[in-house]
């Protein structure tokens, strides 16, 4: 808001004439800081939602292999001038259906995945992994492991204590990227809103893996989960 008002008050000045190219990008700054401003308010809005238990999971049965396919095309679309390296790993010759809330199941593996990749050097490896465990309870769905692994920079035990902690953003990005700060703690909550849980081991210099399960569900038309 500082520097939306300060380059407000530069170009209410009648001292200092503005070049053409001075006030692309001045205004170029201004934009940004208006959308850091707009991501904030969005995030914060989520995480007060999910708070006071006024965000429904409207459930849907999905193929999840599928799903994680277009996920990942997604993420390349979307940081499609970086060079990023992701491996999917999915299951042969079957179908992995499994009821999720397709928007706030997305929304957290897409903070979890660029989160990786923005955390790391260009062209890190990172693998997006998915298996199964059938359930021997009659008429539920099989239980569910979701895996990320990056073989990157890796972090020390005091950021992955912290790294779910509302504002906190750990170590600097390798890349320039705007962030709140919540988007890991989004993501475990959006996650945990599923029934699953999350889990981070991670090692300096070695990389970083993330192990998301989801339990078993009985085989029934899902509805809104509040």
């Amino acid at each position: 808001m500082s520097t939306i008002k300060g380059y407000a008050e530069l170009y209410k000045s009648p001292s200092y004439q503005w070049s053409q190219q001075e006030m692309e990008e001045y205004l170029d700054l201004v934009i940004h800081k208006a959308e850091d401003i707009q991501h904030l308010i969005d995030d914060l809005s989520l995480t007060f939602r999910i708070k006071n238990n006024a965000l429904p999971l409207e459930l849907t049965y999905l193929d999840m292999k599928e799903f994680l396919r277009l996920l990942v095309a997604d993420v390349l679309n979307t940081i499609a001038t970086e060079e990023v390296n992701i491996h999917l790993e999915l299951p042969h010759d079957t179908t992995v259906m499994y009821p999720i809330d397709p928007q706030w199941f997305k929304r957290a593996l897409m903070n979890l995945i660029t989160n990786a990749i923005f955390h790391n050097d260009p062209n890190t490896p990172i693998t997006v992994k998915l298996q199964e465990t059938t359930s021997s309870t009659p008429n539920t769905t099989s239980a569910l492991k979701i895996e990320l692994i990056d073989q990157g920079c890796g972090m020390d035990e005091q950021t992955v204590s912290r790294l779910f902690q509302r504002y906190y953003q750990g170590t600097r990005t390798k890349r320039s990227k705007r962030g709140t700060g919540l988007g890991m703690a989004i993501a475990k909550q959006l996650i945990e809103l599923h029934g699953g849980k999350i889990e981070i081991s991670s090692q300096v210099n070695r990389g970083t893996h993330v192990t998301i399960t989801l339990p078993p569900k009985r085989k029934e038309t899902p509805e809104i989960v509040t």
